[in-house]
């Protein structure tokens, strides 16, 4: 299974980094498959958003009918830290705005989903991290997400010096976490909760339901 980003309203720097972070990732039999799959298309899907918003109104949406729109809150989010990159770049060191932003995809913290905690702790995570945010604290660990810490630590401090930037750059990458949040309680939003060897989705509004990841892909 492969998908490729199209646009050709991506320069090469973008195609380049795009292309890297949707790259079908290796699967071997000592890993769970289903979830590593999962959470590629989880990455895919939310990247072509992003790329619709930011770049390209045309680019079309691969996730599956009736689902395409449950990834937009996510696209909006990282379209958000693609104008914080942009606009922080001078002077990080990161050859493009498109390799800074590509190492805080890898790193995963910014969109807030765990491979194990479940919805519920999600959400509560999410919203502890937000709320220092709003106080304009860093809740991000500087050596498990370094890139990350060192996004938050930057957008703070150039938020703290110029309202303009604030309002510009930092007060819509807050405002589309928490909207994430919000979207999280919905049960458009599936995320994984790990027990044992074992990984389940769970659903919000199915406490009790849950559907098994297999270990293999078939």
């Amino acid at each position: 299974m492969n998908l490729i980003i199209e646009s050709k309203k991506l320069d090469t720097n973008w195609k380049r980094v795009t292309a890297a972070l949707v790259t079908p990732p290796p699967l071997n039999n000592t890993e769970n498959q289903s979830l590593i799959l999962h959470l590629w298309l989880h990455r895919v899907y939310a990247l072509e958003w992003m790329i619709k918003l930011e770049f390209d109104n045309k680019l079309k949406i691969h996730a599956p009918h009736g689902h395409k729109n449950d990834y937009k809150p996510l696209g909006e989010l990282l379209r958000r830290i693609v104008v914080g990159c942009d606009r922080l770049l001078d002077g990080t060191g990161y050859a493009s705005s498109a390799d800074f932003f590509g190492c805080l995809v890898v790193e995963e913290a910014l969109e807030g989903f765990s491979r194990d905690r479940g919805k519920s702790e999600d959400i509560k995570f999410m919203q502890s991290e937000n709320a220092k945010l709003r106080s304009m604290e860093n809740p991000f660990d500087k050596n498990t997400f370094p890139h990350t810490w060192d996004f938050v630590k930057l957008i703070i401090q150039r938020s703290e010096k110029s309202q303009n930037f604030k309002k510009e750059v930092f007060t819509p990458f807050l405002t589309a976490r928490q909207a994430l949040v919000k979207e999280m309680r919905t049960s458009k939003i599936i995320s994984i909760r790990s027990e044992g060897d074992n990984f389940y989705f769970t659903r919000p509004d199915m406490a009790r339901s849950r559907k098994k990841l297999p270990a293999k892909v078939k």
